[in-house]
């Protein structure tokens, strides 16, 4: 296909609003709708509460509310730590901080404690719910040092995932693209959902 032709099919292509105001979300949503039948549109500065009872919840609630006009996906995870029990509250993840995991995990006499990355997934159009995903499939060992800011994904800075020998953070781009399993699968149900 020329590149004419290739820009005259993105231009047919709908659009759908990424539904955060996250630069690292953002990016991790272009990413997995590569391949789809859509044209990427940042989001407008919209404030959605995480208020929902599951990730799905709230994922579903960010997707809608940028749907109005047409297209829209949207997501919600958090950091699931069965060993901190109700220290940890995985659905307020983003609020709790790097810090305060720092210390749950420096009270611990355990020297590893195990984790996992837990996302949801919807897919929104003209306000009605279109599908959602979720998968939590990125395991591994928490770091017990704090990194120096919480922007983006301060997570994949602590989650050290064994069979790499590295961090999400410090793993390479071919790296990341085998061991960041949660992210892989939600890619693959979405393309399988759209027929790709």
């Amino acid at each position: 296909m020329s590149g004419s032709s290739a820009d005259s099919e993105v231009a047919k292509a709908p659009p759908i609003v990424l539904g955060t105001n996250n630069p690292a979300k953002r990016a991790k949503l272009r990413w997995l709708l590569t391949g789809l039948p859509f044209r990427a549109l940042e989001a407008p500065p919209l404030s959605v509460p995480e208020t929902g009872a599951t990730f799905r919840d709230n994922a579903a609630a960010k997707a809608l509310a940028h749907s109005a006009a047409g297209w829209a996906i949207a997501s919600d995870g958090g950091l699931v730590i069965p060993a901190l029990r109700d220290r940890w509250q995985p659905l307020r993840t983003a609020e709790q901080g790097p810090e305060l995991l720092a210390q749950l995990l420096a009270s611990r006499p355990d020297r590893t404690v195990a984790g996992w990355w837990h996302e949801a997934l919807a897919i929104a159009c003209r306000g009605t719910l279109r599908a959602t995903f979720e998968a939590e499939e990125t395991h591994g060992l928490l770091q017990r040092t704090a990194p120096g800011s919480a922007s983006g994904f301060w997570v994949d800075q602590l989650l050290w995932i064994p069979e790499a020998g590295t961090t999400l953070a410090q793993a390479s781009q071919e790296q990341r693209t085998s061991i960041d399993r949660t992210w892989n699968r939600l890619r693959r149900e979405l393309r399988a959902h759209f027929g790709v």
